[in-house]
């Protein structure tokens, strides 16, 4: 029961954004406790529903590890890293008509649109969770949260225009090394909380968060997967070295 309410919000989450995800293979991850994502393409369309004047050029997501510990749910934390978030955006106005594109994304858009319809019947059929719930599941996601553990790292967004200054293209983007939530005791140490308590502390660290600008860039969407993905990796700010070509 629990496992097919956490497939329904990864779905919900991902699902408008990531190109071919299993939804099957998803839950049967989730029923074992273990969740591998790996090499997930963002789609072009990801951002149209948001009003914005921009479009995805290229997206791409290395991996995403979900580990929870369904036996031992109040001894062990759950574990949520996101590791390697790439994405490169641009303004509509550049962008290229592709009508095959186009149909795809529209048929998408309408496959969506019959699903929830669809899932909004049948909790109709079926009666709210909430209705159901006899208190368990709530117990289990109040646990769940109390000992969450987030990481995300390696995180690059990337805005390029050829558009708006012709014959002299410009970038602005984002970077992150690592940023990271996990809950502590009342000493600021790592801990798992099993009983229930008022107040739920949580410590949250950000390594390496940067923005830069570039005039005159050199524009990555249209390159291969490879080298697009590597020049925005190398442009993350790390302890270790600075990004190439003075960019701060």
């Amino acid at each position: 029961m629990f496992e097919g309410l956490v497939t329904a919000l990864l779905n919900k989450f991902l699902g408008p954004y990531i190109k071919n995800l299993d939804s099957s293979q998803l839950k049967l991850s989730i029923f074992s406790g273990n969740v591998s994502l790996e090499d997930l393409e963002v789609k072009p369309d990801a951002l149209a529903d948001k009003n914005l004047p921009i479009r995805v050029h290229a997206g791409f997501l290395h991996e995403l590890r979900l580990k929870i510990p369904w036996r031992s749910l109040y001894t062990e934390p759950t574990i949520v890293v996101i590791d390697g978030v790439y994405l490169i955006v641009g303004p509509t106005t550049g962008f290229k008509y592709d009508a095959e594109t186009a149909k795809k994304e529209a048929r998408e858009k309408k496959q969506k649109e019959l699903e929830q319809i669809e899932e909004k019947k049948r909790i109709e059929r079926e009666g709210k969770p909430e209705e159901k719930s006899d208190g368990f599941v709530e117990k289990m996601v109040t646990q769940i949260i109390k000992n969450l553990q987030v990481t995300v790292k390696n995180v690059h967004i990337r805005y390029e225009d050829e558009v708006t200054c012709p014959g002299s293209p410009f970038a602005i983007g984002v970077t992150l090394q690592e940023v990271f939530a996990k809950t502590v005791d009342i000493n600021w140490k790592e801990a798992v909380i099993k009983d229930a308590v008022q107040q739920i502390r949580k410590l949250v660290g950000i390594r390496n968060l940067a923005a830069y600008v570039e005039t005159n860039a050199q524009c990555l969407a249209g390159l291969p997967l490879a080298e697009w993905k590597d020049g925005l990796t190398d442009r993350i700010r790390r302890n270790s070295k600075s990004p190439p070509d003075g960019i701060l």
